[in-house]
């Protein structure tokens, strides 16, 4: 949804948008027209050797004739770790296109074959994009670091932040229950078996009142619910909602207490900017991506990846304190309005599509 709201932002600064995606299995629809784009869903091979490391892993065979009937004026790839980023820079440069590339997190850390398989690919297709392509987006410092140690060009990187809807996501009344929530995908490097731990330490100290909602889909979703389900401790008060709409979601942030992000490995995490833009304190680790968007103790706190103890000690502390909780929700908010909207985003990224394109 991110890509939805960049584009309709992108639209308002003049640019025609077509947005060229894969269409799974359940797509009868290679084409679908919106009010500020047109979004092409094109059939693919699905290269993913198994679903809990990448659910789909497409190789779009029409996408460069696609590209070439288009004639686009620049193009936007998001992603250095999927097939078809790789087919539209190659594709591009073949046809003397300007192209971008957005870097979303160098690679996700799922395991040593898997970490490794991506290296590989980073090292070669990955080392040819970087070649090919006339400007990177990172979005964030770590990522910056990480993509020049692979041999991309520190001329070619420009660091542009995750936006994030402060109008849809934003404060509101708290419940009288107090909600502990997480949102992103059920996927290793989330620290998802840390989440459930978290909850686990809290609620033996303290039950009443207090929910942990986790939110969003995933490989791991099942595995989660049925740790919890078994465990009389933490089975009613932790709720797995699945995928929601966007709107149900900033609901949800928007009457919740504390918001809880262990990842191991993060780029820029859209989760914790809408948490942010909601109004919530951000309990997360300390690495990149994550540390970039956490002053600690000003709008939460930084802690150690994988230490459920500490998490749970903080949202007990904060839970127990008010005004810090409150006060750090507040400092929240203001980040995003003066780094983290779309105007100020958008800006930006129009202005690397006019120097790749003069």
């Amino acid at each position: 949804m991110y890509l939805y709201d960049l584009s309709k932002y992108q639209y308002k600064f003049g640019n025609r948008i077509d947005i060229i995606t894969w269409a799974k299995t359940n797509y009868k629809i290679n084409t679908l027209y919106e009010e500020y784009f047109k979004i092409y869903r094109l059939r693919g091979v699905n290269f993913s050797p198994y679903k809990e490391v990448f659910e789909g892993y497409p190789y779009l065979p029409t996408l460069p004739k696609l590209i070439k009937e288009l004639k686009p004026d620049i193009i936007h790839a998001e992603s250095q770790l999927f097939l078809p980023s790789y087919q539209a820079i190659s594709t591009a440069s073949k046809l003397n296109i300007p192209s971008v590339l957005t870097i979303h997190g160098v690679f996700a850390d799922r395991g040593f074959l898997t970490n490794n398989a991506q290296l590989a690919y980073l090292k070669t297709f990955g080392a040819k994009m970087f070649k090919l392509v006339n400007k990177i987006i990172c979005l964030s410092k770590g990522d910056h670091d990480e993509i020049i140690q692979l041999g991309c060009p520190k001329e070619k990187i420009s660091i542009i932040p995750t936006a994030v809807d402060f109008d849809l996501f934003k404060p509101g009344k708290q419940n009288s229950e107090d909600w502990i929530v997480w949102s992103g995908r059920f996927v290793q490097e989330k620290g998802i078996k840390t989440l459930i731990d978290i909850a686990k330490i809290v609620l033996t100290k303290r039950s009443i009142n207090i929910k942990f909602i986790f939110i969003g889909d995933g490989p791991l979703l099942l595995e989660c619910m049925n740790i919890v389900r078994k465990d009389d401790t933490i089975n009613k008060s932790v709720i797995f909602t699945g995928w929601i709409e966007r709107e149900k979601l900033a609901e949800i942030l928007s009457k919740s207490s504390i918001f809880i992000f262990p990842s191991l490995k993060e780029g820029m995490p859209i989760s914790v900017l809408e948490a942010m833009s909601s109004g919530l304190p951000i309990l997360g680790s300390d690495i990149s991506g994550i540390k970039e968007l956490i002053i600690d103790s000003y709008n939460g706190y930084l802690l150690k990846s994988g230490n459920s103890i500490l998490f749970a000690d903080k949202i007990l502390y904060l839970l127990d304190n008010n005004n810090i909780k409150e006060k750090m929700g507040d400092n929240s908010r203001k980040q995003i309005l003066n780094k983290y909207n779309f105007n100020f985003v958008c800006k930006q990224i129009q202005n690397i599509y006019e120097e790749v394109y003069n």
